[in-house]
């Protein structure tokens, strides 16, 4: 369980984010962020595995933002952020993969694949030429979608050189990575299970397969 305090602490830091702040916090954060995250993402992982029928890489992102090559130079991300993979040949953005953000008013589950490598996109625009995957591509999306769920916008504007524009599938070739995602919001600070998390995820799965095939 990820606790209501922790998405108290992520609320209050929204509004006190600086270094001050949060030294004088870090007991609450540690005893509210830091050691809950740690068993909440094994208890997903664990889910996971069994939904997806195999073992599981997960990782829980650093509080701390990188400030190396940003013109906001707060020091805090003021969420909790997850990523959930099997392929352990590769980064949790490059391949699919599960990705959990928990915010002061909401959490939200993806699956898909952020940014598809090289190949794996080369695999997905194949796919999208051949009726019965796009077919069966648009059948899982409509479902998820119907469902409340929603799907990432096309990265490019055009499609790339070579791909016909008028071609039916256009608005995925214009894909550079597919996520859908699940938001539940939060009037009020409250816990967050991994039964809440693994419930959305198993609607999900079927996305995530489609995708893992194409690696």
């Amino acid at each position: 369980m990820f606790p209501a305090a922790g998405v108290t602490f992520l609320e209050e830091l929204s509004a006190n984010n600086h270094k001050d702040w949060f030294l004088a916090h870090k007991q609450t954060y540690e005893a509210a962020i830091k050691e809950p995250s740690k068993e909440f993402a094994s208890a997903i992982a664990h889910g996971l595995e069994d939904i997806l029928g195999g073992p599981l890489n997960h990782k829980i992102f650093r509080l701390n933002r990188d400030l190396r090559f940003s013109k906001d130079k707060t020091p805090y991300n003021t969420h909790m952020r997850f990523a959930f993979w099997q392929n352990s040949a590769a980064k949790p953005m490059a391949t699919p993969a599960f990705y959990l953000s928990i915010e002061a008013n909401q959490w939200m589950l993806g699956t898909g694949c952020l940014q598809m490598p090289g190949a794996m996109l080369a695999s997905f625009r194949a796919a999208m030429k051949a009726e019965d995957k796009a077919t069966k591509l648009n059948s899982l999306i409509t479902g998820l979608t119907n469902s409340g769920k929603d799907l990432s916008e096309p990265e490019l504007k055009r499609t790339p050189h070579g791909i016909d524009p008028t071609h039916p599938e256009e608005t995925h070739m214009r894909r550079k990575g597919l996520v859908c995602w699940h938001r539940e919001e939060q009037n009020i600070p409250a816990d967050i299970t991994a039964e809440q998390i693994l419930t959305a995820a198993t609607a999900m799965a079927p996305l995530y397969h489609w995708l893992r095939a194409l690696e």
